[in-house]
């Protein structure tokens, strides 16, 4: 009886295309199929709807960021700058106040125009920190040439959905510099204005900005003696 048991199992795993078989290679070999098809046509779909994907990931991070601003309560820093930004006079902006907060003058002049317009409070502050973060995104999603998988996964990790776009700092910002230092670096070389611009407004978002920037400048002399050795 086990015998012919035997013999039944082994012709039934010899019969090419048997779905019954009880080892499931013919289900798994049609899985990796499906799978291996799926990822041969993804690259054609997203090139082909490139755009409206990267618009869909726009949107629902504006909608997103906007939906956890509504329950985020500012912490203290976030409302000192803004309360920096609307007791101090634009002379002690750009020459005194902020020096002590150890960084360049530009996310408090960002802050004053609705501080000083008498915007309320959160509103002008989280509105002001939503247009950068809104600039950073699309930066990603329309100007840089990351792979397609980081354009769609990246708005959404912790740092730059929440801890860039949420809280209101000036993060968002030097994080767009950094996209557009990048964006322009290729052709550094032939067109520099567009790589300095971005280096200083890189250099105005952050002390640390600064440190990004300034090794970034020391790479470009690098490879631009390196090149010339006439230079010498």
């Amino acid at each position: 009886m086990s015998r012919t048991t035997t013999k039944t199992e082994e012709s039934v795993r010899r019969v090419p295309g048997k779905a019954c078989r009880r080892d499931g290679s013919p289900q798994r070999e049609e899985k990796e199929a499906g799978v291996e098809r799926f990822l041969r046509s993804l690259p054609v779909f997203v090139g082909t709807h490139r755009t409206a994907i990267h618009s869909a990931v726009f949107i629902v991070y504006l909608a997103v960021v906007v939906t956890v601003m509504c329950f985020h309560e500012p912490w203290f820093d976030e409302a000192q700058a803004w309360l920096i930004a609307r007791d101090c006079s634009w002379r002690e902006l750009l020459t005194v106040r902020t020096h002590y907060e150890g960084h360049p003058p530009l996310w408090w002049m960002l802050l004053a125009v609705p501080a000083k317009l008498g915007m309320p409070y959160e509103w002008g502050l989280k509105g002001v920190q939503l247009l950068t973060a809104a600039l950073m995104i699309w930066l990603l999603e329309f100007r840089t040439k990351l792979p397609e998988i980081l354009k769609v996964i990246m708005p959404f990790s912790y740092f730059l959905c929440y801890q860039y776009g949420v809280t209101s700092r000036p993060y968002a910002l030097m994080i767009a510099a950094m996209f557009l230092v990048a964006i322009n670096w290729k052709n550094r070389d032939e067109k520099p204005w567009p790589v300095v611009l971005s280096m200083m407004l890189l250099c105005l978002t952050s002390s640390y900005g600064i440190v990004i920037a300034g090794l970034f400048s020391v790479l470009w002399v690098f490879d631009f003696t390196r090149s010339d050795k006439s230079l010498f």
